[in-house]
């Protein structure tokens, strides 16, 4: 690096004596001397002179000297911010979350990192994996938390938890009890069910059709007011475990797991984009956050990769 035949330069004006000066900066007198004959062939004039006793700046020399010091202070106090940047996050952070994480994830973990990164802006888009897919490659958001069904050769994955999947009815329902279910139930019963972009949708409607199920939609919903129409007994829904378990509290609901049913979540980031100090620390804390939910047993079901 060329600053680095300037701090050479400079500690050969400090000593006034090359020996002495490559001694200090544990080199060669020979290697010392070649980097100040570059240095000086790179600004087009003579900046020392040699004497019996040592060397002495000359003109240029001196100008060279009080100028570089200033340079290399300002080099010392970038390094030093871009180290206070990347220890110290700042600036905006533009990151996607899915709808069904919301009240488990989403919400306690923006107030956490609120709290211990003041300095960062957050912006925060929720919504379906393909929604948030679209949004990593028009770049309106640095990362996202989508599902592992399709992998896209831009986006670069990184699997954080794996669900399964809720079978919820109304208060008291005949279909739903406590245990593992088989989608055997869901046949020739009124379902309310999160849109059709949405990955658990998908995954129920392709097992559905595997198994050669029936079923009967009679609301379609594209947010999780669909609990409201559960609890209302307007029919049953299936939805990811983590999108019932921070709610059941708040909603009187008949809850089942549904057996062999799962999706795995992942991290995506666009492919070549470096993470920013913000994504990492984001990251980090999500990471933290999920397994003391699975610990504890906040998220049911929810299994961390090995």
């Amino acid at each position: 690096m060329i600053l680095r035949g300037w701090r050479y330069f400079l500690k050969v004006a400090e000593t006034g004596n090359l020996t002495r000066a490559a001694a200090q900066l544990h080199m060669t007198q020979p290697a010392l001397s070649r980097h100040l004959k570059q240095l000086e062939e790179e600004m087009g004039v003579e900046l020392l002179m040699r004497h019996g006793r040592g060397v002495r700046l000359t003109e240029a020399g001196a100008l060279f000297v009080d100028q570089a010091r200033e340079i290399l202070a300002r080099a010392d106090n970038l390094a030093d911010i871009l180290h206070a940047r990347e220890t110290q996050p700042t600036g905006e952070l533009a990151i996607g979350m899915p709808l069904s994480w919301s009240g488990l994830v989403t919400t306690p973990l923006i107030v956490a990192f609120r709290r211990k990164h003041p300095s960062v802006t957050i912006r925060l888009i929720e919504g379906t994996t393909d929604a948030l897919r679209q949004a990593l490659k028009r770049r309106e958001i640095q990362a996202a938390v989508v599902t592992m069904v399709e992998r896209d050769p831009e986006i670069d994955m990184r699997h954080v938890i794996s669900d399964g999947a809720f079978l919820i009815g109304p208060p008291g329902s005949t279909i739903v009890r406590d245990g593992k279910l088989d989608l055997k139930a869901l046949t020739g019963q009124p379902l309310v069910l999160l849109s059709h972009t949405t990955n658990v949708r998908r995954e129920l409607e392709r097992v559905l059709a595997q198994a050669r199920l029936g079923s009967e939609m009679v609301l379609e919903v594209n947010t999780l007011s669909l609990l409201d129409y559960v609890e209302q007994g307007v029919g049953c829904s299936v939805v990811p475990v983590c999108a019932v378990a921070g709610f059941t509290q708040r909603h009187r609901l008949s809850v089942g797991l549904i057996e062999g049913f799962r999706s795995d979540w992942a991290v995506g980031s666009l492919r070549g984009h470096p993470s920013t100090a913000a994504q990492k620390a984001f990251e980090d804390m999500m990471n933290a956050l999920l397994v003391d939910l699975v610990d504890r047993g906040a998220w049911p079901s929810g299994q961390l990769p090995r």
